[in-house]
C-alpha cells in the first residue's frame, strides 16, 4: 500500500483580519519561514513528502509570494512544494459557532491586540469591537466556503500525488515553526489508521 505524506504551512488565511494582517507582515512572515521552517523540513532524514503552503486567493499575483515560490525553486531544486490559492484545507475553529470557542477566541484576540495594537492598523478598542464583530456576530460565515476551497485543493493535488496511493499523511506546521530533522521520518513510522492523529507536545529549545 503506497502512502504519501503532504506537509501543509498555511501561510495567509488564518485567523484574524482575514488572515492577512498588511503586506509588512506577510514579508516578515515570508523571512521567518525561509529561513527557519524551511530549512528544518530541507534538512529532514526523510524527503519523501510535498509540502504545500496555502494562501488566500488575494496572495496569488503578490510579489512577495512570487519571489518566495522563485526562490524555493531555485535554492532547492529538488524540493517538493506546491503553492495553492484556495485557503485553508482545514476547518478553521476561530470561527467556530460554539459560544464557549467563540468566548475563547475573543479572549485570545483581545490579548493579542493588547500586545501588538500596531499590527492591527487601529487603535486597541477599535481592534477590539471589531473582533467582537467579526467572531461574535458573524461567527462561522469564513468557513461556509470551506467544502470549495478544499474541492479545489484537492483537485490540484491529485494531480501531483501517484493514482495508486492508499493512504495520505497530513502534517501542518506553522510558518514560523521548526521541526528536528528525524521528524518526517518519526511520521511515516505510524500504522495508518482512521480517526488517528499524532501530536507533537513537547517542544525542546536548547540554549548553547
Amino acid at each position: 500500500m503506497k502512502i504519501a505524506h503532504i506537509i501543509m504551512t498555511p501561510m495567509t488565511g488564518v485567523g484574524i483580519k482575514q488572515g492577512f494582517r498588511g503586506q509588512e507582515w506577510l514579508d516578515y512572515r515570508i523571512e521567518i519561514f525561509k529561513n527557519y521552517t524551511l530549512k528544518s523540513l530541507v534538512n529532514q532524514t526523510n524527503k519523501n513528502f510535498l509540502h504545500i503552503l496555502s494562501f488566500r486567493q488575494e496572495e496569488e499575483n503578490n510579489k512577495s509570494v512570487e519571489n518566495l515560490a522563485q526562490y524555493i525553486e531555485t535554492t532547492y531544486p529538488d524540493y517538493k512544494a506546491a503553492f495553492t490559492f484556495d485557503g485553508l484545507m482545514y476547518y478553521d475553529d476561530k470561527f467556530s459557532r460554539n459560544p464557549k470557542n467563540v468566548i475563547m477566541n475573543l479572549g485570545r484576540v483581545a490579548r493579542e491586540i493588547y500586545r501588538n495594537n500596531e499590527a492591527f492598523g487601529m487603535n486597541p478598542s477599535s481592534a477590539l469591537a471589531d473582533a467582537v464583530i467579526k467572531f461574535g456576530f458573524l461567527a462561522g460565515n469564513p468557513n461556509r466556503t470551506l467544502a470549495k476551497r478544499l474541492s479545489n485543493t484537492l483537485a490540484n493535488i491529485r494531480k501531483i500525488i501517484p493514482k495508486e496511493t492508499g493512504w495520505i499523511f497530513f502534517t501542518r506546521i506553522d510558518s514560523d515553526d521548526m521541526f528536528r530533522n528525524d521528524t518526517v521520518e518519526l511520521i511515516q513510522t505510524e500504522q495508518p489508521g482512521f480517526k488517528k492523529a499524532l501530536i507533537m507536545r513537547k517542544n525542546l529549545i536548547k540554549k548553547e
